[in-house]
């Protein structure tokens, strides 16, 4: 197990307990409903074919996509359900600062969508690609058994995205373009939902009624990146249709995800740091460092290079100290 995918599943620890306290302070419940009993089935489904992958040296690789889709699956979880919490803040909307800036850029918002609306072929494609983010999250995870280097850093990359994302909802929430335009003939469950939760109406919490209430920034946009990101590590055949399909992706994160072309941007620029820091980190001695206590408490081998390395650096320091 890397580094990145050890950071990673601490991530996901550590959002689980961020998770069960933010809800129980709000006052709601989760429901056990059938979205969730078969997310959990599938996502202990992957568990077991890791573990069994892992039991034969000749399979080991094989669990590689198993283990991303386990971490993939449970930081969206995580991740729907810790949205709500922070909307009951109800703190003011940016919406008109969002606005201002679509503007300053020359874009028009109503016009953008009215245009997509007069063109059913361009609405239907742009539907599809948006509606493929699930389906694409598995091509990711699978493409891990050939460039485990990259699904590694684009989950962890993923796990700091996902916090930036609840961190500026949290701080500056938008009702996203369907809300603060409120197109003629357009009804949006997202917004229904956005409104409730900032009212403190949602009282109860089930995964298959909850949208995805974050408009800044937005995380269409910024999984296109890091999906992109995993995709043109390989042949040009597919490296190609994929940077296509992405860029399809964040277009259509404005007319079919309600996002102002602000949110999109906020979105591609947080994915595009968020690898930045990742990588940094892989190389680093604060990673060589993050690994000393797992090594110690013996949740990874010791004989990790890397793990070794720090280990060794620690106590002759100590050892200087001492002296």
């Amino acid at each position: 197990m890397s580094r990145l995918s050890l950071l990673s599943w601490l991530w996901i620890a550590c959002a689980t307990a961020a998770t069960a306290i933010a809800v129980q302070r709000s006052g709601a419940t989760v429901a056990v409903d059938e979205a969730l009993v078969s997310v959990s089935l599938l996502w202990c489904a992957t568990l077991l074919g890791m573990a069994i992958c892992a039991r034969r040296p000749a399979t080991q690789a094989l669990g590689i996509p198993f283990r991303a889709l386990a971490q993939l699956i449970a930081a969206l979880v995580i991740f729907a359900f810790l949205q709500y919490p922070p909307a009951a803040l109800a703190r003011p909307l940016i919406d008109t600062e969002l606005a201002a800036i679509d503007r300053t850029l020359r874009f028009d918002w109503p016009a953008a969508f009215s245009w997509v609306l007069d063109h059913r072929l361009v609405l239907n494609l742009l539907r599809t690609v948006y509606m493929s983010l699930g389906v694409q999250g598995a091509l990711v995870c699978l493409v891990a058994w050939r460039r485990p280097d990259r699904t590694n850093v684009c989950l962890a990359a993923n796990a700091l995205t996902l916090t930036c994302c609840l961190v500026a909802f949290a701080m500056w929430p938008a009702g996203g373009a369907f809300a603060y335009y409120q197109p003629a003939g357009i009804t949006s469950d997202y917004v229904d939902q956005f409104t409730a939760a900032r009212s403190g109406l949602v009282t109860t919490l089930a995964l298959g009624q909850m949208k995805g209430i974050i408009q800044f920034p937005s995380y269409h946009a910024a999984a296109a990146v890091l999906f992109g990101y995993v995709f043109t590590s390989l042949g040009l055949w597919i490296a190609i249709p994929a940077v296509l399909s992405e860029a399809l992706l964040i277009i259509s994160a404005v007319p079919i995800g309600g996002h102002h072309l602000a949110d999109v941007l906020a979105g591609v620029a947080v994915a595009a740091v968020s690898l930045v820091i990742t990588h940094t980190l892989a190389g680093s001695a604060l990673g060589d460092l993050l690994q000393i206590i797992p090594a110690k408490l013996g949740l990874v081998p010791s004989t990790w290079p890397a793990a070794a390395r720090a280990h060794s650096v620690l106590t002759a320091l100590t050892r200087r100290i001492s002296a």
